[in-house]
């Protein structure tokens, strides 16, 4: 359900601003919410308190999305022109 609700919030987010969608470029972006939904999933399985696999969850997507957008890091393009 993060991955979907990250999807279509950033869509609805471009639209409505009317500017290009980040989904559509190399930003590491949906790949950042699957990390922590995969982490959510791993550590609720583990049978902690809901709290610590939703701290966890959160923490993940965010630091790797503040790192990514801190040190530019983007996802390979093979069809970006050289």
């Amino acid at each position: 359900m993060g991955v979907v609700t990250a999807t279509f919030g950033g869509i609805a987010r471009d639209v409505l601003c009317g500017s290009n969608l980040t989904l559509m470029n190399e930003e590491l972006y949906i790949t950042t919410t699957l990390a922590g939904s995969v982490t959510y999933y791993g550590l609720s399985t583990l049978g902690h308190s809901n709290s610590y696999d939703l701290l966890g969850g959160f923490m993940v997507a965010f630091v790797l999305r503040a790192l990514a957008i801190k040190f530019n890091i983007k996802l390979p393009n093979r069809y970006r022109a050289s």
